[in-house]
């Protein structure tokens, strides 16, 4: 028979594995930063690598044998009372009811922050102190199993199902443009193809993933876009299930396993809007927000546990190395990870022992992620991405949950679960954590300054320094472990089986997803056409062609110079292009996509071909433009090619004299 294991031997095993593939990507950003920064080619990367394992295999060692606690995380039995449980709840509800029905931020906002003030100041029983005991307890093998099936499955969506993401036309011509660009990596336009062009935002120098899919691709032969969708998925699927046990472990273990299928359940059925906790895991783990969003930001929240516990030099070390893996897998992290560290240590601060020296320290782990930003700053100077004005906190906040009726319960189930967890540190400290979010980040008083110096008018991003998922599943695992063991065992199996055949789920149709296994997250007709153009194409052509198949081209090796690869991709050029070239590519692109309103298309051809060297126009049997198009085409050398494209597009190509 089996014996069980040793709950700390068992959480040091489990640190280990996490702290591991961190801490390599942690020095292989280090590395890709300094080297884009000294204007290195790719040449570097494979040397890198190699530094990089060895830097994460020192990392992995470095978790501590065991945490001196300190007041925080002691178990506690106690039920908060009926008073303390349904009427926080009931507040957060009118509160989301405001904001969906009544459509008042403000009202939203003075709502929550009064239920969580509340939260953070209620205490049912005094806070224990000490070192805790119950993770000492030993860990069932059984528990050790049910883990392991939830990595297989975890890995197994990513590779079954599908969801394409036209981001994958930037992210992925990132790394095709390292390998096939033989300058400095990072420094100039791989999209469009100009070769002056610099890249369309500086922010994504600091990028790390596209260098390591770059030297995985070159190295194993394999396309970027094979690396990024059947290699790369799956890894950190794994990975996410290990962090959320790992978390579970450190704040519920008792009932972690539950936990970590209850965060599971969430994020499957978390598809409310594009921009959803959901739609940023599973099926988007080929994109470095997702693993960022997913599995970072939770490990930031474990390892200011740990420091804050502790206090020691090795969970000091850890957090600061996850905090700069954020910044490596999204520009984003320069703001998001610092932001993320900040909200833990100040829920901390509030509802634990006030340790002010161990705040400050950890305020020092966000060291890297402030020096790149302030590398960027005074190097390139950031700007607006995409949206030049700010969106009110309503809409944003809408964007995340969604304006539907699954948003609202989700956005309610997120701010509420803590008020029903038993009376002590769990309970405080996730209603602390909401407590500053709203306090300083979703402030509406503040808003406008995050968007202007802070998110580039991307404020619905903060939401991801939460990790609402995570926290949410903790909690509703701690809401049930009343329940009889015979129905605590069959609740993570019905629950993911539930989530999984759900019209709501992030793999469900509706949602985008299709099954398709060991398949590519791509939509496959425009892909398929994508190759077409590729195949009838060289590299020294400049190819005009829609939307969909555009971002699918600019996946592909040998790399396509393009007029423009999508629409919302072509304001981030506003800073490094001249209005009148700016104007052009606009009018161009406009014209294949079939608006009705794009200037005249004999003038636009034209100067498309004397401003950039147009030399292949694709365009939809459908254009409202087809039969001017076709004709002005060929009044300037350009022929109609016989390929297999789909008949429901034609595909002129010109040949130099």
């Amino acid at each position: 028979m089996l014996r069980n294991v040793d709950g700390r031997t068992f959480d040091r095993a489990l640190t280990r594995a996490v702290a591991g593939p961190i801490g390599f990507f942690a020095v292989w950003t280090v590395i890709c930063n300094i080297g884009v920064q000294a204007g290195m080619s790719a040449a570097f990367l494979t040397p890198a690598l190699a530094v990089a394992l060895f830097g994460g295999v020192v990392i992995a060692f470095l978790v501590p044998e065991g945490v001196d606690e300190v007041v925080i995380g002691a178990k506690s039995n106690t039920s908060a009372s009926v008073f303390r449980r349904y009427i926080p709840a009931a507040a957060m509800l009118v509160a989301v009811a405001a904001l969906y029905g009544g459509q008042s931020y403000p009202a939203f906002w003075l709502i929550s922050m009064l239920t969580l003030i509340f939260g953070v100041l209620s205490r049912d029983s005094a806070p224990s102190s000490g070192r805790r005991t119950d993770d000492a307890t030993p860990v069932a093998y059984r528990d050790i199993l049910g883990l392991l099936i939830l990595i297989v499955g975890a890995m197994a969506v990513t590779l079954l199902i599908q969801r394409p993401d036209q981001d994958d036309a930037n992210f992925l011509n990132l790394a095709v443009g390292i390998l096939e660009d033989p300058r400095p990596i990072l420094q100039w336009d791989t999209m469009i193809g100009d070769p002056a062009q610099p890249i369309h935002l500086p922010t994504y120098r600091v990028e790390a993933l596209p260098a390591l899919f770059a030297a995985m691709a070159g190295l194993t032969g394999w396309q970027v876009i094979t690396v990024a969708h059947l290699v790369w998925p799956p890894l950190m699927a794994a990975l996410s299930v290990l962090v959320f046990a790992a978390l579970a472990r450190r704040l519920l273990p008792g009932h972690w396993l539950i936990a970590v299928a209850l965060t599971l359940t969430f994020l499957l059925l978390n598809s409310g809007a594009n921009a959803s906790y959901g739609n940023f895991s599973f099926v988007r783990f080929q994109q470095g927000k997702g693993a960022a969003f997913t599995i970072l930001v939770p490990l930031i929240y474990l390892f200011a546990l740990r420091f804050w516990s502790s206090g020691g030099r090795r969970d000091w070390i850890l957090l600061a190395a996850t905090q700069t893996a954020v910044v490596g897998m999204t520009a984003n992290g320069i703001y998001l990870a610092p932001i993320a560290g900040f909200l833990a240590f100040s829920a901390l601060l509030i509802t634990g022992p006030v340790q002010p020296v161990r705040y400050v320290l950890g305020g020092l782990t966000s060291l890297w992620p402030v020096l790149m930003g302030g590398v960027v700053l005074l190097t390139t100077g950031a700007f607006a991405s995409e949206y030049t004005d700010v969106i009110p906190p309503l809409r944003e906040t809408l964007r995340i949950f969604g304006a539907n009726v699954p948003g609202l319960v989700t956005l309610w189930i997120g701010l509420a679960v803590w008020s029903f967890l038993p009376a002590g540190f769990l309970r405080r400290f996730s209603a602390g954590v909401l407590l500053v979010f709203l306090a300083l980040p979703f402030n509406p008083i503040l808003f406008d300054s995050f968007a202007d110096h802070v998110t580039g008018n991307l404020n619905y991003r903060l939401f991801y320094a939460i990790p609402i998922p995570a926290l949410t599943g903790i909690g509703l695992a701690a809401l049930v472990r009343g329940l009889s063991p015979k129905l605590r065992a069959v609740i993570p199996g019905l629950a993911l089986l539930a989530a999984l055949l759900s019209p709501l789920s992030i793999l469900a149709p509706r949602n985008g997803g299709h099954l398709d296994p060991l398949g590519l997250k791509v939509v496959q007709g425009d892909y398929r056409i994508a190759q077409e153009v590729a195949g009838a194409t060289t590299a020294a052509d400049t190819v005009l062609a829609p939307e969909p198949v555009a971002v699918w081209l600019s996946t592909l090796q040998p790399l396509r110079r393009q007029i423009a690869v999508r629409d919302l991709y072509l304001v981030h050029y506003r800073h490094t292009m001249t209005p009148e070239a700016l104007g052009l590519r606009h009018a161009l692109f406009d014209l294949v996509n079939g608006k009705t309103d794009a200037p005249d298309t004999k003038d636009t051809l034209r100067r498309g071909v004397r401003e950039f060297g147009l030399s292949a126009i694709l365009f939809a049997a459908d254009n409202p433009r087809t039969a001017a198009i076709a004709r002005t085409a060929r009044a300037l050398g350009f022929t109609l090619v016989e390929t297999g494209i789909n008949p429901a597009y034609f595909l002129f190509v010109r040949k130099p004299a």
